[in-house]
């Protein structure tokens, strides 16, 4: 699933690694984010799908009213965070991701981040294609 600013300047893509269905319902996605200035990618991201859910729902308010932010994070605290809001009164829309890995230094593990924060705005027409993609992604891993 690939998303662009509305300048086509920035992309954000998500791709299916796989899905845990039984014990703690989950999806996990390879995240990769493209500018000309800063490129992220975090290689494995679980998603719990109850906040996968919540999130086209929550999406499907905010193409409706444009009066609601809508949020997912990642299972992992800090690991992922995704805001879709509006940005005024005449129906502007962007889209923050933050993404935040953790590294290994020396002989334990250490809280050493990495990642990146971007905000950028989206075309207001893109919404429903953007909530048909996430659809898309749960189904391409619980469809199974």
């Amino acid at each position: 699933m690939k998303l662009e600013s509305e300048d086509k300047q920035i992309t954000l893509e998500f791709e299916p690694r796989g899905a845990q269905l039984h014990a703690y319902p989950s999806i996990c996605v390879s995240i990769e984010l493209t500018s000309r200035d800063v490129s992220c990618v975090l290689a494995a991201v679980w998603i719990e799908l109850d906040r996968l859910s919540a999130f086209l729902a929550a999406l499907d308010r905010l193409d409706a009213s444009r009066d609601t932010d809508a949020v997912l994070e990642g299972v992992s605290p800090g690991e992922l965070h995704v805001r879709v809001f509006r940005l005024n009164r005449r129906g502007h829309i962007a889209l923050e991701i933050r993404l935040t890995g953790w590294r290994r230094i020396g002989d334990a593990w250490q809280r050493a981040s990495y990642g990146c924060h971007i905000c950028f705005e989206l075309d207001p027409t893109a919404l429903p294609g953007i909530k048909s993609a996430f659809r898309e992604l749960i189904e391409s891993q619980v469809g199974r």
